[in-house]
């Protein structure tokens, strides 16, 4: 059974993305922009209804009630907009990027990206269907961890059961992420239009579910230890020095943590669809029929 490189997948898919870093801005900065902007917005009025906080440990105590109505329902408002404005550019944007890398040579311009088809209707689709298979696995994984620290409790404490206790709610998280790495696989086959079912993507994706796992982590992770110290800086000095008052201050901000976040989008996307090729190319070889 072929074994996906982890490594070198991984690998790939950031010198996937540098490669083709001009045709990212060229995708990106439309989606930056529009994020950004309802995540400015939205994060103003946010603090228009906390009560106008002056220091990041007044918005902290804040975080919790909310002060001035009128602001709380535009603030409300405004955030269901940004979650379903952020969906549709978020699919629109990985499906294009599967694309690109699995099409060589398809044209991808802003104008045919940015339009919604019917591969991204069926995209948005398999994210809602995979969310939704996930509900057992989160249950089964909770009602393991809880069954295990009520024999723990039961015993006292002690036992080999307690020496483990600590990574039991660990394995469970990552079992639940296996799960969805199985499924993951659905993305790029959806992007080119592949029809493949919830089953037939779960045989696909058989003994690489740790390996598309590990994956999805090691692209994720750089990015991610530099983006998230960088967001909290950026809310806590935007508090501390009263830029919070300020829309033009605050878009600036959300430009910056959302070209991570495009970057982070692109690599794992890249990363999937390098995943769905190899598989592709190392699936065992069916055997027809005997009349």
């Amino acid at each position: 059974m072929f074994k996906l490189p982890v490594i070198q997948t991984t690998l790939q898919a950031y010198a996937f993305v540098w490669q083709r870093r001009r045709q990212f801005w060229a995708l990106a900065i439309p989606a930056i922009a529009i994020v950004a902007i309802t995540s400015a917005l939205t994060s103003w009025l946010q603090w228009l209804s906390l009560g106008r906080p002056a220091t990041f440990a007044e918005y902290q105590r804040g975080a919790g009630g909310f002060i001035h109505s009128d602001a709380t329902s535009a603030f409300f408002v405004l955030a269901a907009a940004g979650v379903v404005v952020s969906a549709v550019v978020l699919v629109l944007y990985s499906v294009a990027w599967h694309r690109i890398y699995l099409i060589p040579g398809t044209a991808q311009t802003p104008a045919s990206v940015y339009r919604w088809q019917g591969r991204q209707t069926r995209f948005l689709l398999n994210y809602l269907k995979i969310f939704l298979l996930m509900i057992p696995a989160v249950v089964a994984a909770g009602v393991i961890v809880a069954g295990l620290a009520v024999g723990l409790s039961s015993a006292g404490g002690s036992g080999p059961l307690a020496a483990i206790a600590p990574f039991l709610p660990l394995a469970a998280v990552s079992v639940v992420f296996w799960v969805w790495a199985r499924f993951s696989m659905l993305f790029p086959a959806c992007a080119v239009d592949h029809p493949m079912k919830i089953g037939e993507c779960w045989r696909f994706s058989k003994g690489n579910g740790w390996r598309i796992l590990w994956v999805i982590i090691l692209t994720a992770l750089p990015i991610g230890v530099i983006s998230a110290p960088l967001n909290f800086a950026i809310a806590k000095i935007s508090l501390e020095t009263g830029l919070m008052a300020s829309l033009t201050a605050g878009l600036g901000f959300a430009l910056i943590t959302q070209f991570f976040a495009f970057i982070a989008i692109a690599i794992g996307v890249s990363a999937l669809s390098i995943a769905f090729q190899q598989l592709s190319a190392n699936q065992p070889a069916q055997t027809p029929p005997s009349e």
